[in-house]
């Protein structure tokens, strides 16, 4: 049985390992000889790595495309899986208070139950987008004593949305949410910062916590 080729002159394929900077490409798939489907073609190329695509119509014209990434068995582009959930401390014992400050400042929670991708730092407390698509984030915020509290999301040091709880009243303690979707780009940062003047409390009941996701990649 002959060997499978490739429709590419010499000269072609050494104009393409010099744009993708690569010494040399071997063949997966030609539709001609595994045939036209897509099943067929998602056999042959499905997490294989970077991978060129060639076609060529009845015009003779050549064109195609390039992926950096594997292709998934889904038939689609694989999406990395990015999720995070985390609260301000991992008390066990006690509590804590954060500010109030002069200043907004941003919120570290540094108790990362789930940090799928680690697009989170809980060293900053700052989000960063590894890929640009649609984010789902929401930050609950409790409040016990007798003084205000209030938080923001920032994207890019902008704010997005806030919760806030004035001091409490006969029952003394108040917990508020908020939650938003956001479409980032890559390489685009999410945090919570504490509103100035306010402060913020936590125990071993971890009732502060930061949360967000990945919905989808565009």
């Amino acid at each position: 049985m002959s060997a499978v080729t490739s429709r590419l002159s010499r000269q072609q394929e050494k104009k393409l390992r010099s744009m993708l900077g690569c010494s040399r490409l071997g063949l997966l798939f030609k539709a001609s000889v595994h045939g036209y489907s897509g099943a067929a073609f998602h056999r042959k190329c499905d997490r294989q790595g970077p991978t060129v695509t060639v076609a060529y119509n009845q015009a003779g014209y050549v064109f195609g495309a390039y992926t950096s990434r594997d292709y998934a068995q889904t038939n689609q582009m694989q999406q990395p899986k990015v999720a995070f959930s985390a609260s301000l401390s991992a008390l066990e014992f006690g509590h804590m208070n954060i500010g109030p400050y002069p200043n907004q400042v941003t919120l570290v929670y540094q108790n990362a139950f789930t940090n799928i991708g680690s697009a989170y730092d809980p060293n900053t407390g700052i989000f960063t987008a590894p890929v640009r698509g649609v984010y789902y984030f929401s930050f609950v915020v409790f409040n016990p004593y007798d003084l205000s509290t209030g938080l923001s999301l920032m994207k890019n040091g902008q704010h997005v949305v806030s919760v806030s709880d004035n001091p409490p009243g006969v029952d003394t303690e108040d917990t508020a949410s908020n939650a938003a979707s956001l479409l980032l780009e890559k390489g685009d940062q999410v945090c919570v910062q504490l509103m100035q003047n306010r402060k913020v409390y936590s125990d071993k009941f971890k009732r502060n916590t930061f949360s967000g996701h990945l919905l989808y990649g565009m």
